[in-house]
């Protein structure tokens, strides 16, 4: 999930370069202002999300519904009546639903692990950006080389694909991870509360 967070930052970078500013006729700093609302959303996020993410019995279950709307509009951003007005917004909307995914697995990080191991953790999530980067650019690259072959712009298309995949894991989420510790299906009773008392 954290390397998908930040493999749609990725897909804006990847869509300008194959035809985004163009077909949205943005000039001047417009571009600028697409990253720009991303954050700015992001920052509004933390202010309504993070309180809710720490307060919530249902961690897991909130984070999987986040994840499932943020690969909804990601996927929305390849609308044929897109204009820059509505991609901006989509812009602000993925910023605010994003905001929830570090504090979330901070959280997650500190239900299972003690506090001098944590640090081990978060570097190993962190280092998925890195990963993605490469992963979300060959994506990109392997849509664009085959653009003549859709019949919408590629840069949609690369939208599409990374809504799809965020919908998929927001999905899985649900299914597979647990709220808590006491609630892991993968933990024996004996287990849980270890991790508890840990």
């Amino acid at each position: 999930l954290y390397a998908i967070q930040f493999m749609d930052k990725i897909t804006t970078g990847s869509a300008a370069v194959m035809g985004l500013v163009s077909d949205l006729n943005m000039d001047g700093t417009q571009y600028s202002w697409v990253g720009s609302a991303f954050y700015f959303g992001y920052l509004g996020g933390l202010f309504v999300l993070l309180p809710l993410m720490q307060r919530t019995k249902y961690l897991m279950k909130a984070v999987s519904a986040i994840t499932v709307l943020w690969g909804m509009i990601l996927a929305l951003h390849s609308v044929p009546s897109i204009n820059y007005a509505s991609f901006v917004f989509l812009r602000f909307l993925l910023g605010f639903l994003e905001s929830a995914i570090t504090p979330a697995f901070t959280i997650v990080t500190a239900q299972y692990w003690k506090k001098e191991e944590q640090f081990l953790r978060i570097c190993i999530w962190f280092g998925f950006n890195g990963f993605v980067g490469i992963w979300g650019c060959a994506l990109a690259y392997d849509l664009f080389i085959r653009q003549g072959t859709y019949t919408i712009e590629a840069w949609k298309i690369v939208f599409i694909v990374t809504g799809c995949i965020t919908f998929f894991v927001g999905v899985l989420m649900a299914i597979h991870l647990p709220d808590s510790p006491e609630k892991a299906w993968f933990l024996s009773r004996k287990e849980k509360l270890m991790v508890v008392q840990r």
